[in-house]
C-alpha cells in the first residue's frame, strides 16, 4: 500500500501542469485567458535603431558569434495585461518557425529578447526595460512602435508535462525494481 501511495504521488508530481502566463486582459478579445508561455529572456536595451539593416546589424552585434537572419517587421503591435504584474503579450506573426529572437521598439528604445517557448506569443516584463520607454504606462496610451522578428539557431525544446509523467514513472518503476533485488 506504501508503494501504491508513493507512485501515485510521484507521478501526481510529474503529471501537474507546467507554469503558464495567461492574457488577463478584457481588450484581448477572444485572446483573453489564452496561455502564453512563460516569460522571454530580455537579452538588452539600447537607442533607437531606424532601419532593418541597422537592426539586424545591431542584433548581430550583441549576440555574437551567432548571427541571426531578419523575418518581418510587425507594426502596429497590439500588447495585453498577463496575470503576471507588469508583465505584457502580444502575438508573434509566426513567420519564422519558432520565432527565435524579437525586438521590442517605441520612439526611443529598442529591447532584444529571446523568445523561450515555440508559441507564437512575444511576452516580456516591463520591469527589464529602462524607465524611459515608458511601457508600464500602458493606460496612458503607450503604443510599442513596432516589433521585428529574427530567426536564429533553433531553441532546445523545453520538456513537456507528459515528458515529465514518463520520467517520473520510469524512476518510479526503477526505485520499485531496485528495492524488489534487495528483498
Amino acid at each position: 500500500m506504501r508503494n501504491f501511495l508513493l507512485v501515485t504521488f510521484m507521478l501526481a508530481l510529474f503529471a501537474s501542469p507546467g507554469w503558464c502566463i495567461s492574457i488577463s486582459d478584457t481588450n484581448a478579445g477572444t485572446d483573453n485567458g489564452t496561455d502564453v508561455g512563460s516569460l522571454d529572456i530580455f537579452i538588452i536595451s539600447g537607442p533607437k535603431l531606424n532601419g532593418e539593416a541597422a537592426e539586424t546589424d545591431w542584433v548581430n552585434s550583441v549576440l555574437s558569434p551567432e548571427t541571426v537572419t531578419w523575418e518581418v517587421k510587425t507594426e502596429p503591435v497590439n500588447y495585453f495585461y498577463t496575470d503576471e504584474t507588469n508583465t505584457f503579450a502580444f502575438a508573434l506573426s509566426g513567420a519564422a518557425d519558432p520565432v527565435e529572437y524579437f525586438l521590442v521598439k517605441n520612439a526611443q528604445y529598442v529591447a532584444l529578447y529571446r523568445n523561450l517557448v515555440n508559441v507564437n506569443w512575444g511576452v516580456f516584463s516591463a520591469n527589464s526595460l529602462p524607465a524611459d520607454m515608458n511601457i508600464p504606462d500602458y493606460d496612458d496610451g503607450f503604443v510599442i512602435s513596432h516589433v521585428t522578428e529574427f530567426q536564429g539557431d533553433p531553441t532546445p525544446q523545453v520538456p513537456e508535462p507528459t515528458t515529465m509523467l514518463l520520467f517520473g514513472t520510469g524512476l518510479a518503476c526503477l526505485t520499485g525494481v531496485i528495492r524488489k533485488k534487495r528483498k
